[in-house]
């Protein structure tokens, strides 16, 4: 990492260790925090991908979505405290990113990029019905409401 990129990087920890004890009583507060640190992990993922080593990865939101409903799974249905629950959901995505990487590394060209969108593709239309539907919510939410939580 560049001495450029230090400076943002160690003001975003920072902000990630004070922000929550000044929102502590502000649940909705605190949910848009946890929001935005998601979403600034996964822009540093796609960042180092795209950035870094030039590479296109079409399946990295399907993997996104799985490590973030093994997440919520785990601790919502089985109880699992939080940070248990995250290191076994980067494990789950890197054990499908695996399973449906390795066969892809022997196609070239256009078909690649296709097995990618196609694993995407049965990964988000077949969250609603999966297990972990009737444990989170699936595609209604982590909570389960019926609206999706659009209220």
């Amino acid at each position: 990492m560049g001495s450029g990129k230090k400076i943002p990087t160690a003001c975003f920890l920072l902000a990630a260790v004070i922000l929550p004890v000044f929102f502590r009583n502000s649940r909705y507060t605190l949910n848009l925090i946890n929001l935005a640190g998601i979403f600034v992990i996964l822009t540093y993922s796609l960042n180092f991908m795209h950035g870094y080593l030039g590479l296109i990865s079409i399946g990295q939101a399907g993997f996104f979505a799985i490590g973030a409903y093994v997440t919520a799974g785990l601790t919502m249905a089985v109880g699992l405290p939080y940070l248990p629950a995250l290191f076994l959901a980067g494990m789950a995505s890197t054990f499908a990113g695996l399973l449906i990487g390795f066969p892809a590394t022997r196609i070239s060209g256009r078909l690649c990029a296709r097995s990618f969108q196609a694993a995407v593709g049965c990964v988000d239309a077949d969250s609603g019905r999966l297990l972990w539907s009737r444990n989170v919510g699936g595609v209604n939410a982590i909570g389960g409401d019926e609206d999706g939580g659009r209220a």
